[in-house]
């Protein structure tokens, strides 16, 4: 049983790592639309410099009208600062968007986030979206995804890390 969940682990390791691509330079992680029943360590791929978390996210049942997040690989990373990258697409309504990060890769103790930064205008297009963070602790694996919050649900991306460099 255990082999096959491990097997199942990696396939889905190997699909998520291939349907990732690049736009203008950035790796964007797609959400996999299977919910997660309850939070446990993921396994992971690593790119050049941003490891992605296989995780579901949060779109899998959710209202057509929920917001659609997608995360991207950070950039501008320094030993005190990163850029977090993702898209959103508000589905036509108003809906609210902000970056969630932590040391924690289960989100259990969120330094970041929780907090509006903007609002989407309320297009049914995708959008680019970022955020600088700052006050980054030097040598350290940060965990980021991004959130939309509109009327009707509340969606969160793939998970996404990166590490600040030591000094």
């Amino acid at each position: 049983m255990m082999v096959v969940l491990l097997l199942f682990a990696l396939l889905i390791a190997i699909g998520f790592y291939v349907s990732s691509r690049q736009e203008n330079g950035m790796v964007f992680a797609p959400t996999i639309v299977t919910p997660s029943p309850t939070p446990s360590p993921s396994p992971s791929v690593t790119n050049s410099t941003t490891t992605i978390i296989v995780n579901p996210g949060t779109q899998g049942d959710r209202d057509s009208r929920a917001p659609y997040t997608e995360v991207g690989a950070a950039t501008n990373i320094s030993s005190s600062s990163a850029r977090l990258v993702g898209r959103l697409n508000p589905r036509g309504i108003e809906t609210t968007y902000w970056f969630e990060y932590s040391e924690d890769a289960l989100f259990g103790s969120l330094i970041g986030g929780g907090e509006t930064v903007k609002t989407a205008i309320s297009t049914g297009a995708t959008s680019s979206v970022a955020s600088t963070v700052g006050d980054l602790d030097a040598g350290t694996e940060y965990f980021y995804r991004l959130v939309g919050r509109n009327e009707f649900d509340t969606t969160r991306s793939a998970i996404m890390s990166f590490t600040t460099p030591a000094r």
